[in-house]
């Protein structure tokens, strides 16, 4: 099966940064594991002032307790937004993702976080390694508004399976269910 969808392969890698105000690029990730009660996010926005810096969190929901891991970092590899702690490799275009974050964590109730920004607080190990396959074609989605053409030309979007595992503090999930 065709997975890309007339989508080059370099569409899913990070691009050259462009010379256009503003410019930046950004990439998720997400996993929606309910065997375990649990679901991941990834988030990479690329600085738009030194685009080799990349801002990245990933968030782990069990229950409803929210784990924030959140910083910037100088780009870590060619093939993935990112840097050390949390990053994104490439590892086939439009076929397959590799997911890492290690790090702490910042603990809240999801209640907590509907009325104040993360701070500093407790902070909880975290650890995060998932493998995305992708099982669908690409998709893309054109903005509407043409001013936003020069800085986001288009959307794409994938969705998959997702394997691997997540630590939080002393416990260890395996995970085995649907993402994007």
């Amino acid at each position: 099966m065709n997975l890309q969808c007339h989508v080059p392969p370099q569409e899913d890698l990070p691009h050259e940064p462009q010379s256009v105000a503003y410019w930046s690029e950004s990439y998720a990730f997400w996993a929606w594991d309910d065997q375990n009660d649990l679901t991941v996010y990834g988030h990479f926005q690329r600085h738009p002032e030194k685009p080799i810096i990349w801002r990245g969190y990933c968030t782990v929901m069990k229950g409803d307790q929210v784990y924030a891991l959140h910083s910037y970092g100088r780009q870590r590899s060619p093939f993935g937004p990112g840097f050390e702690a949390v990053h994104i490799i490439i590892e086939e275009p439009h076929h397959l993702w590799r997911f890492r974050a290690e790090g702490a964590g910042q603990q809240r109730s999801a209640a907590a976080l509907l009325k104040a920004a993360i701070s500093d607080g407790p902070a909880v190990p975290l650890k995060v390694d998932l493998q995305l396959s992708l099982k669908t074609p690409v998709w893309g989605m054109k903005h509407g508004t043409p001013d936003t053409e020069a800085i986001m030309p288009t959307h794409y979007e994938q969705t998959g399976k997702v394997i691997g595992t997540v630590e939080i503090g002393n416990e260890s999930f395996q995970i085995d269910c649907l993402g994007a």
